[in-house]
């Protein structure tokens, strides 16, 4: 996955992949986001946030929040956290209650992706 540049022709933080469930009126939101190679000094939790996904204590249940470009705040529990190898194909629920957050490993950036999947709002 290779997020576009966005309009200042920057690599976004995170991106929406739209289009992601089975049909457009039920779907998840994904997210596809940025870390960082833990061997370089300006890659840290300030500049690239999604450096946090690769924390290997997370756990079930854990609280978060979702804030969307309105500002609305989104209440949110974590329902599964895993380390996958690039080489593998992963796939998401076609659940609207879900949203899936995932990135390289900032441990191992090159060879395996962090996917953590939050369920939101109502579903909680």
């Amino acid at each position: 996955m290779d997020p576009p540049l966005d309009a200042n022709n920057f690599d976004p933080v995170a991106h929406w992949l739209a289009g992601t469930g089975e049909s457009d009126d039920v779907r998840p939101i994904v997210l596809a986001a940025h870390s960082c190679h833990q061997a370089v000094a300006l890659c840290n939790d300030a500049t690239f946030p999604f450096n946090r996904l690769s924390f290997a204590g997370w756990e079930i249940g854990q609280a978060a929040t979702v804030t969307d470009a309105l500002g609305k705040v989104v209440q949110c529990a974590l329902a599964s956290r895993e380390v996958v190898d690039k080489s593998k194909a992963f796939s998401f629920a076609n659940d609207p209650c879900l949203v899936v957050v995932f990135s390289c490993n900032y441990e191992n950036p090159d060879g395996q992706i962090v996917l953590l999947t939050f369920r939101c709002g109502q579903c909680t």
